[in-house]
């Protein structure tokens, strides 16, 4: 049977020297304020009780344990009531959760987690940003073990991150972040429910950091200054590569001796893990024969160093290419990858080949995100558009070859048979000549060829304009 309580302490007091200055001891490296206990009339230590309760109870092998409740009796009645269910259940053998781990440091299970993502094959950025993103979490939340990980804490972090002007897209990494530890947890039987699961996540529709592409100028200018950079930003821009994947190639990536000169990146290096083939185009297998070195071997890195953002700036500031423009739109290395897609835009490569060019598996990336629509030649594009009614547009489209008049030689075979044959009347019953301009497109050629046969068919068939419409057809004329 589980015992609650609320534990007792002694009184303590700082101790100041004669001047009324804390005295200080360095217990283990750090600076502590000394304190001794507060005496009563009697001499002896006065005795006080904790605000929050206790639960003292016997785990499954009898070993007794306690664990730290609430300020609120009932709540922590709750929380015994609840030990004593798992315990039992573990005792019978329906779960073999250990309460230990519950109680064990959260340090030593973000330890175990982040060991287990590196037999799994992540690479070491992504442990490193999870092993920071839990370290913050623990910190700035208050949790020490599993048991302590709950959703109001983390609900309240993350509304004061918010204010400070955290973008969602990184307020939902830190969610999945401690989610994925919990998940974790309970697969490796250290923890019996994930109660992050249910935290909504940040619409990521609203981007703090929108990038944009550098223009055909831009580049030059860029290249152009970048001295022993100029191999990395042409080839970022040239293959879409991103920065690990960049600092990951090695001259066995890169064959430049076939007919198609190609990059082979590995799945390991790849930011899907799927082994992608990358087509280079004639200037930059060009330029990566001519800097491949004479003694490398296939180990060798492609490229010693990949710019920082630090310098990335500077040589940006240095090409006179803002970081920022008037729209707060910016250019980070990862633009590069942008300006990339922009350029197979441009270019006028059909979406699904851009696609695969981008390596992406959804389209709304490569036409959304990846792609400036302010560098696209819009304007030309309209310029280009056929002109369709006015006056003006049907000359120019003779001129060049491009006018379909079929609708106008309708018109004419028409007023040749009626003026022929002298249907006066059929012209004086007939619509107005209104009607039929008013028609657009391919109703206006049915009205036109449907007048056509109604004028033929009450008129000689020696007629040749009757040989001339019905030239062909098989079918009757048209009733009326």
């Amino acid at each position: 049977m589980a015992r609650i309580f609320r534990a007792t302490y002694s009184k303590l007091r700082t101790v100041k020297d004669r001047r009324g200055r804390v005295i200080y001891d360095i217990r283990n490296g750090r600076k502590v304020a000394r304190r001794k206990p507060v005496l009563g009339k009697d001499g002896k230590p006065l005795q006080a009780k904790s605000r929050k309760w206790y639960v003292e109870f016997r785990d499954a092998n009898g070993k007794v344990r306690r664990k730290a409740g609430y300020t609120d009796r009932k709540a922590t009645e709750q929380l015994a009531a609840k030990l004593e269910r798992q315990i039992e259940r573990q005792r019978v053998g329906i779960v073999d959760i250990d309460v230990d781990h519950l109680q064990r440091p959260l340090e030593e299970h973000v330890a175990d987690y982040l060991a287990d993502l590196q037999r799994a094959g992540r690479d070491d950025m992504y442990v490193y940003n999870i092993d920071k993103r839990l370290h913050k979490l623990a910190d700035e939340c208050g949790w020490n073990t599993l048991a302590s990980m709950s959703a109001d804490s983390l609900t309240h972090w993350l509304k004061k991150r918010q204010k400070t002007g955290a973008a969602p897209r990184t307020l939902n990494q830190y969610v999945q972040t401690a989610a994925g530890l919990l998940n974790w947890a309970i697969q490796q039987k250290r923890a019996e429910i994930n109660p992050l699961l249910h935290i909504a996540r940040a619409n990521e529709a609203d981007r703090r950091r929108i990038r944009r592409a550098l223009s055909f100028e831009e580049i030059g200018r860029l290249l152009d200054v970048a001295a022993d950079r100029r191999l990395v930003y042409l080839t970022a821009m040239l293959t879409g590569l991103r920065r690990s994947e960049l600092a990951a190639l090695v001259w066995s990536d890169v064959h430049l001796d076939d007919k198609r000169p190609l990059i082979l990146l590995r799945a390991l290096q790849t930011k899907s893990r799927r082994a992608d083939k990358i087509e280079l185009p004639p200037e930059l297998a060009d330029a990566l024969a001519e800097a491949r070195p004479a003694d490398a071997t296939d180990a060798t890195p492609v490229f010693d160093e990949i710019p920082s953002m630090d310098v990335f700036r500077d040589d940006l500031k240095a090409a006179d290419i803002p970081y920022k423009d008037e729209m707060n739109r910016q250019i980070d290395f990862h633009a590069l990858r942008m300006t990339y897609g922009t350029i197979l835009a441009q270019a006028g490569v059909p979406i699904r080949a851009a696609m695969e060019l981008m390596r992406h598996t959804d389209i709304r990336l490569t036409t959304r995100v990846y792609t400036d629509p302010t560098l696209l030649n819009t304007a030309g594009v309209v310029r280009s558009l056929p002109e369709l009614g006015s006056k003006g547009g049907r000359e120019r489209q003779k001129a060049t070859g491009t006018y379909d008049d079929r609708a106008g030689k309708a018109e004419a075979r028409l007023a040749f048979c009626l003026a022929s044959k002298g249907a006066s009347e059929h012209i004086d019953q007939s619509p107005p000549r209104t009607t039929v301009e008013g028609i657009d497109g391919k109703a206006k050629n049915r009205k036109l060829l449907e007048m056509t046969s109604v004028a033929t068919s009450r008129h000689s068939k020696e007629s040749p304009c009757h040989s001339r419409s019905n030239r062909g057809s098989r079918t009757s004329p048209t009733r009326t």
